[in-house]
């Protein structure tokens, strides 16, 4: 579903789906009903923000600093995979003061949460609070159950045989709850591997992986300390003697 970007100053409309306020400080003249949740995670420290406003750090350097806050903090971290889980079912809108086309934070959490690779750079410590935080209570989100989903490759039935045997596909999110610290390789959609030790995985199936690397076409490309890898992005998992 579409992740929008509003000044909180403008007016809302039903398409706006989820009003996120992703401010640092509360807006002035805001009333509470003008959004239905405050995510004080995704917004810039006072000391970047105090930083940028007085002039000592350009845009580019507000932004390196403020995807590396975003690193840094597990609640902030636990606010984005709670935000693209909500963001797959419903409408999302991002709002902060600024007016639309002047430099904002809320750009680079949009693209954080809408570009296929970028959340993979991000880690969550707790992933099974994320999605509560951002429930609506006037819509609730649905989301499909995971746990339902085989490791059965599109087209085949969902038994196969392996080495002349008959086996039946393991379900993924019950495998990978209980490989917490073992090694697994993750295949994404887009042919990139992630290799590394699973340190935690949450009910959508967004994986944590520690020392993780990533390769692209068989070939060592980038080394990670912590990664985060979106479960919709997901072609298959392999968890080392086990699948």
């Amino acid at each position: 579903m579409p992740v929008t970007t509003k000044s909180i100053y403008e007016p809302a409309e039903p398409a706006d789906g989820v009003r996120m306020l992703i401010t640092r400080y509360y807006p002035r003249g805001v009333k509470r009903d003008r959004f239905d949740r405050w995510v004080k995670p995704l917004s810039p420290s006072r000391e970047l923000l105090s930083s940028y406003r007085g002039g000592k750090k350009s845009w580019d350097e507000f932004k390196e600093s403020f995807i590396g806050e975003l690193r840094a903090s597990p609640e902030s971290l636990e606010a984005l995979v709670a935000l693209a889980a909500l963001s797959d079912v419903q409408d999302v809108t991002l709002l902060c003061y600024e007016k639309a086309g002047l430099p904002c934070h809320r750009y680079l959490v949009r693209d954080i949460l809408t570009t296929p690779g970028l959340l993979s750079t991000y880690l969550q410590t707790d992933a099974a609070r994320g999605p509560s935080l951002f429930q609506n209570p006037r819509s609730p989100p649905g989301r499909f159950d995971t746990d339902t989903f085989l490791f059965t490759p599109k087209g085949r039935s969902e038994s196969s045989k392996v080495n002349g045997s008959q086996q039946t596909p393991k379900r993924p999110l019950a495998v990978l709850q209980k490989a917490i610290s073992k090694k697994a390789t993750i295949r994404l959609k887009t042919d990139v591997e992630y290799r590394g030790r699973v340190s935690n995985v949450d009910a959508f199936m967004n994986v944590i992986l520690e020392d993780a690397e990533e390769f692209e076409g068989g070939r060592l490309s980038a080394n990670y300390g912590r990664v985060i890898v979106r479960g919709d992005n997901v072609l298959y998992v392999k968890l080392d003697n086990s699948l």
